[in-house]
């Protein structure tokens, strides 16, 4: 059976009831169906934390209990408790039937998969913000979950820094007693034991690098799927105007990504070994030290007094470059419209414009950021320079060895290292707190179904609809688009919606079909507020047909089957049918895998009308909206799709706005729309008759 049967059985068990819905929404399921990888985001929606192990049957203790148990066959069962050698099971296929069955035949049926969950606790608010936990960030908290695979990194950096101390006691080795008294057997062994520390080291190093790759990709891969939900479940009306920029902040995420490469992990981990490194120093070299802690101002001064400068110019850069791939994308989208109009010329103007500015920002930062890196070099050398110099004076006085100066100048070199690497650092965390910002403005932005909200669970809604005070405006600074003081539309009706263009007509659909939200008074469905209803309820019960179809890029299949499983061919063809756009395979030699251009294009508006309809008709809704179903199509096209949406209507509630005259022969009442408010309502022929003195458009309509 599948996955995601169990997981509902285990949560109604842990006394977390769910819908199919509330678990898979927004998911990336393959083939439709739950996988074990997907497992634990899905059980975190119900409050449950998954943990997959391998083991016994036999080896499970009864408080760990109930647990899903995956079997050969491919099917789970939840193993619900244990009465000496024989096991309660539940199994999710139909109702969920128990069975009590010997532990050792469950075991034998049993791939060693074993998935346990934890209930989460989530208080109440009544304590209000009383000894309250400050919430956790969405990114620093996948950091902190990864604290134990910084500390193995840490161990490996302690190691390989550790055998890095040989080379330098090697070389005062030779100098002070190897070279004096021309012991070569001396100097073989330490030569020996010298490549055993460096191949030691090397390995140790590769290991670190390898852990720190793959901490960053399993960071990364959470990260970015963490992100992009969040972006995919953006409520509509929360989303920014300009897609371009929208794309361009969220492409920052690889800034906040990079930081966390290998290369800068790996100097945050040598950083703690400088103090170890002048320890050191001060055992072999004595005041040769001192050399090395006056230079240390001189490196990290200089990054963090340019901390300000290269805030602003991050801050800078990323607003630029937003604007600058806004318009981009705005060109490349509207490229037929842009070489109709000669408009190359003044979206080239604009992003050579753009481009200058995103340039002179860059070269300003990558000046200060070379200027840190050089002088931080500078800074190293000189540092080796003056060691020498003082060294020789130490060695003249007699406090040091000709040895000792040499491995303190060589692990000088060793010490300020990491502190160079520090200024680009510095230069790089400027870049990801300015990209950090920008997604935690993405991240805080409304979505369709916020953490921990519990919907009402509507799976048979009818389509009576309710509309009580509505108003609705696309920004703050407008006026109302739609403002309706009370409309009803009862359940199996069909009504036309008319109106001159910018009526309101097309958003009062979008706001019925749910995927906008009204900025004031409430739409009421099946008795219930729309916004109490489960997101994957309305999905499933409305079936809304925008002005503009939208196809994307890939086959005529992928394009039918869209959010839809376990559809047939025989079915797609059947919705194409229905749609009227057959020849749109049965003319192709690829038939349903005939692949179609990003945003349907090299298709006529009414094909892409046609496929927006067997879409439509694939979901089988019990609530149709449509928003000028065939205003593309020729008139042979409309009046054959008119006749199939004539049977397929009947019985479900049917809301069209349209300008079509042979459209209103589907149904029997019209509103009219005007200024965004209802104008007009009643029976087709009244409304039209009352009108048409008034108005030579509606009669056309």
């Amino acid at each position: 059976m599948d996955l995601l049967d169990a997981l509902v059985l285990l949560c109604k068990l842990h006394d977390r009831p769910v819908t199919y819905g509330e678990l898979t929404a927004g998911l990336p399921l393959e083939e439709g169906r739950l996988t074990i990888k997907l497992l634990p985001r899905a059980a975190a929606r119900a409050d449950l934390s998954i943990h997959v192990r391998r083991g016994k049957l036999s080896a499970i203790k009864p408080h760990h209990l109930p647990a899903l148990v995956i079997l050969f066959d491919g099917t789970t069962v939840v193993f619900v408790s244990r009465e000496g050698e024989q096991c309660r099971i539940l199994h999710p296929a139909g109702s969920g039937y128990e069975e009590l069955i010997p532990l050792a035949s469950l075991d034998a049926q049993h791939t060693g998969l074993v998935i346990f969950a934890t209930p989460l606790v989530r208080l109440d608010d009544r304590a209000g913000s009383y000894a309250a936990e400050p919430a956790s960030h969405w990114f620093w908290s996948e950091i902190t979950r990864s604290k134990w695979d910084f500390v193995e990194v840490g161990f490996a950096a302690a190691l390989a820094n550790i055998l890095a101390l040989g080379v330098s006691l090697f070389s005062m080795q030779v100098y002070d007693r190897v070279v004096p008294n021309l012991a070569f057997s001396t100097l073989w062994v330490l030569a020996i034991g010298m490549l055993v520390a460096i191949a030691i080291e090397m390995i140790v190093r590769v290991v670190r690098s390898n852990l720190m790759n793959a901490v960053g990709k399993r960071i990364d891969r959470k990260l970015s799927a963490r992100v992009y939900e969040q972006v995919l479940g953006i409520r509509l009306e929360a989303r920014p105007a300009a897609v371009g920029a929208f794309s361009s902040q969220i492409r920052e995420l690889d800034a906040v990504r990079d930081f966390f490469t290998s290369t800068t992990i790996g100097t945050l981990s040598d950083l703690p070994f400088v103090a170890l490194f002048l320890a050191v120093i001060w055992l072999i070299g004595g005041p040769l030290v001192w050399v090395l802690i006056a230079a240390i101002p001189f490196i990290v001064l200089p990054g963090l007094l340019a901390q300000w400068p290269l805030s602003k110019m991050s801050r800078e850069k990323l607003r630029q470059g937003a604007v600058r791939n806004g318009v981009l994308i705005e060109a490349l989208s509207s490229a037929e419209t842009v070489k109709a109009l000669q408009g190359e010329g003044r979206f080239q103007l604009l992003l050579e414009e753009y481009t200058d500015y995103v340039s002179q920002n860059s070269m300003r930062t990558h000046r200060l950021s070379s200027l840190l890196s050089y002088g931080a070099s500078a800074v190293q050398q000189v540092t080796y320079i003056m060691v020498i110099v003082a060294g020789v004076y130490e060695v003249a006085a007699g406090n040091i060895t000709t040895g000792g100066m040499l491995a303190a100048s060589i692990l000088s070199s060793r010490t300020i290292s990491p502190l160079t690497r520090l200024s680009s650092i510095f230069a790089r965390w400027q870049q990801m707190r300015a990209a950090l910002k920008g997604l935690d403005a993405v991240m805080q932005s409304p979505i369709d179904r916020p953490v921990g909200r519990r919907f009402v669970h509507r799976p048979r809604l009818k389509g009576e609809f309710s509309v009580e005070e509505l108003a609705f405006r696309y920004d703050d600074e407008g006026g109302p688009i739609v403002q309706i003081p009370s409309l009803f539309f009862s359940a199996g009706s069909a009504t036309a919606l008319l109106g001159a263009n910018g009526s309101g007509k097309s958003t009062l659909l979008k706001l019925l079909a749910g995927l906008y939200q009204p900025t004031e008074g409430r739409i009421i469905l099946d008795g219930t507020e729309m916004r109490q209803i489960d997101p994957m309820d309305l999905r499933k019960a409305i079936g809304y047909l925008p002005q503009d179809v939208k196809l994307f890029y890939g086959t005529v299949r992928d394009n039918l089957t869209i959010g839809l499983r376990d559809c047939e061919d025989e079915e797609l063809l059947e919705a194409l049918k229905f749609a009227g756009a057959e020849s749109l395979v049965g003319n192709h030699p690829l038939g349903l895998d005939r692949k179609l251009g990003e945003g349907g294009a090299g298709m006529s508006g009414g094909q892409r009308q046609s496929v927006g309809l067997a879409r439509l008709w694939l979901r089988d809704p019990r609530i149709v909206l449509l928003d000028e179903p065939t205003a593309a199509m020729d008139h042979a096209l409309e009046m054959g799709v008119i006749e199939n949406l004539r049977g397929w209507l009947s019985g479900r509630t049917s809301i069209i706005a349209t300008h079509r005259q042979p459209i209103l022969s589907l149904v029997n009442r019209a509103v009219v729309m005007k200024n965004g408010r209802p104008a007009a309502d009643g029976p087709v022929e009244g409304v039209l008759a009352a009108l048409s003195p008034n108005n030579d458009s509606t009669r056309r309509a």
